[in-house]
């Protein structure tokens, strides 16, 4: 191999899955939750999920990609602060609402 060969601009992520033994066991209990919602017309069920530090900023233009070149992506941004992203899933009804506002210092 030559020195030129390496690319260390290059990378991908990945995630190392931590061991659960109740993996199994919590996943068939939100599938049954989940398959018996429609049959459970007093109570809605409602998934909720929320995601803060949202960061907010504005890209520069990347460049395409050619032939034998990846697409050039900038680096380089203006920050906008952050924001929270808060959804809520109506699983009976299979509609999804969402809400963005300030972080979570500053209720939205």
């Amino acid at each position: 191999m030559r020195e030129n060969d390496l690319q260390p601009h290059r990378n991908r992520y990945w995630l190392n899955v931590k061991p659960d033994e109740f993996r199994d066991e919590r996943i068939t209990n939100i599938c049954s939750v989940y398959a018996n919602a429609a049959t459970t017309s007093d109570e809605p069920i409602i998934s909720y999920d929320e995601m803060t530090g949202c960061r907010h900023f504005k890209d520069a233009d990347d460049l395409p990609m050619s032939a034998e070149k990846p697409q050039a992506i900038e680096f380089e941004y203006k920050r906008h602060g952050t924001q929270t992203l808060i959804a809520g899933l109506n699983v009976q009804q299979a509609k999804l609402s969402a809400r963005v506002g300030q972080h979570a210092r500053k209720r939205i």
